[in-house]
């Protein structure tokens, strides 16, 4: 058991590299993107909202130049609630926004502990925790590309992957309650990375359940169909009024769109690489490194007999998460329309991150 001085100082440590993740805005503000716009305005409907009385926002009609918008009746509202709270607290976009960022890093970072010191030490799950942090596309969602709603799931799902640990580990009520509101909450913020984490998260349990009996599969079932039940307040409306958005018409998911044009280190990338108007050649940069940062846990993989039962579930996520995203896994994106609808295999990064900053974090450690 570590001792409680220790906890303390280790829990300042995470909270001293979540800081430093979000540094950077107090000096140039708060970072923008392609679709930072959108996201704050389904922020300040909220906002609008709740000030008329009401709970849940039906129309907007404030949006897309007056003529209204209801795309927050299917988007997955929970970033914008998070974000909205933030701003009635502390009366800016400004504050609310650099507060919540920060949350949302710490919160990813201590998930990312708690589940790392299922199998390791708490130097490691420390270490894991800080390279999550600042892993490169954990920080482009939020300073590139400002993918909000997904840069929020990226703090639940390392509690998708602890919760799943503890069922098939322990299988106690608490963990069984745990993933489901994990796995509630992953569905209520981003739809994308649900569909990408049910897929590594069902990959991983079936790694684990190589190890240990197959009694937890019914926990495990039960808690997915519980997070399912919670969640149907917003996925119920979703599916019945997603013919109202243009954007799930086919057009939002071909040419610049479609998940065939936006596989990373594909060969088009290096032979048209002055007419990539999607900058894949980023994506594959950000791919490139996270490699390189994980290296030393792979050698270390082969090297220690004694760090394979607990890495190679993890192990065989990060390999899955790095296929998915080349074209590698094409026959997977061809045969399955729900993936499709992900549009871009470089959103599996998310689960190449968290990942890999298990996998580094072990070989930094094993290499001292």
């Amino acid at each position: 058991m570590l001792p409680a001085r220790d906890k303390v100082i280790r829990f300042f440590l995470i909270v001293a590299f979540a800081a430093a993740a979000v540094a950077p805005m107090l000096a140039f503000g708060v970072p923008g993107g392609n679709d930072a716009v959108q996201h704050y305005e389904f922020a300040q409907q909220v906002v609008d909202t709740i000030r008329e009385g009401g709970l849940f926002p039906s129309f907007a009609s404030n949006s897309n130049h007056g003529l209204g918008d209801v795309g927050l009746r299917v988007y997955p509202p929970a970033a914008y609630y998070l974000l909205a709270f933030a701003y009635f607290v502390f009366g800016s976009w400004y504050s609310a926004s650099f507060i919540v960022f920060f949350l949302i890093f710490l919160t990813g970072a201590i998930g990312v502990y708690l589940w790392v010191s299922e199998s390791f030490s708490p130097k490691t799950a420390t270490i894991a925790a800080a390279l999550f942090t600042l892993m490169p596309f954990h920080l482009n969602e939020i300073y590139n590309n400002f993918l909000f709603a997904q840069f929020t799931a990226s703090a639940v799902l390392p509690f998708c992957f602890l919760f799943t640990n503890r069922v098939i580990k322990r299988g106690r009520l608490i963990d069984s309650v745990g993933l489901a509101v994990s796995i509630t909450f992953l569905i209520v913020t981003h739809l994308p990375l649900t569909i990408i984490g049910s897929m590594a998260l069902a990959v991983y349990a079936v790694t684990m359940l190589d190890r240990h009996s197959g009694r937890p599969i019914a926990k495990l079932a039960v808690s997915v169909i519980a997070g399912i039940g919670m969640s149907s307040f917003y996925w119920v409306r979703m599916l019945a009024e997603m013919s109202w958005v243009k954007h799930s018409a086919p057009q939002y998911f071909a040419k610049t769109w479609s998940y065939s044009e936006n596989y990373l280190f594909s060969i088009r990338t290096f032979t048209e690489f002055l007419d990539d108007e999607l900058a894949l050649w980023f994506g594959d940069i950000v791919l490139a490194v996270t490699l390189l940062i994980c290296t030393p846990a792979l050698v270390y993989f082969f090297r220690r007999l004694d760090l394979r039962p607990a890495l190679l579930p993890v192990l065989i996520v990060f390999g899955l998460a790095i296929a998915m995203t080349t074209p590698l896994s094409a026959v997977i994106w061809d045969n399955f329309p729900l993936l499709q609808k992900v549009q871009f295999p470089w959103r599996w990064l998310g689960v190449v991150s968290l990942t890999a900053s298990v996998l580094a974090a072990v070989g930094l450690v094993s290499a001292a």
